[in-house]
């Protein structure tokens, strides 16, 4: 069983993570996360039972385009629920991992993709929308070629290796 944290974040009522599986099924990756987390959460606050009563839902993020929103989307649950003002106020999200280092998340992966300035500037546009996981399935060869080539106007690929992030 091994597998990454890229975002969470915890509601009261919900959680949100992004996981990259590596290795084993993800229905005993989050079997034994929730687990561990509601063992810990039972000892912490002195309490006994079930934490979470619904089964987790698994959207695979097969699309590179769907990555970074959703990371952002995650962040922004707090926000968009009027629990806090501002992303860094809320402390039970994977964002302070990202701005101050550290923590569960593999913030390496993300923030290479973008670098860490167009990163933050990403987080500071709150969205209210939600995440529509429909037509995020993985795209064909061709398909992929075709996107390449629209937004680099069929550039050469020597060329695009020399573009910044």
């Amino acid at each position: 069983m091994a597998f990454e944290i890229h975002a969470y974040c915890l509601m009261s009522n919900h959680v949100h993570l992004l996981l990259e599986k590596q290795l084993g099924d993800i229905s005993i990756i989050m079997k034994r996360l929730l687990t561990k987390y509601a063992m810990y959460f039972n000892r912490q606050y002195d309490r006994c039972g079930t934490l979470i009563s619904n089964r987790y839902k698994s959207i695979p993020v097969e699309v590179d385009e769907y990555f970074i929103p959703l990371v952002s989307y995650i962040h922004q649950n707090p926000v968009r629920a009027g629990l806090v003002k501002k992303l860094e106020e809320y402390s039970f999200s994977s964002f302070i991992d990202y701005v101050r280092g550290g923590g569960l998340t593999d913030t390496d992966f993300t923030l290479n993709l973008l670098g860490k300035n167009e990163w933050l500037r990403l987080h500071q546009v709150i969205q209210n929308d939600t995440i529509d996981t429909v037509d995020k399935m993985k795209l064909s060869e061709e398909e992929i070629r075709r996107k390449i080539l629209q937004y680099t106007g069929g550039r050469d690929p020597h060329e695009i290796i020399s573009w910044s992030k």
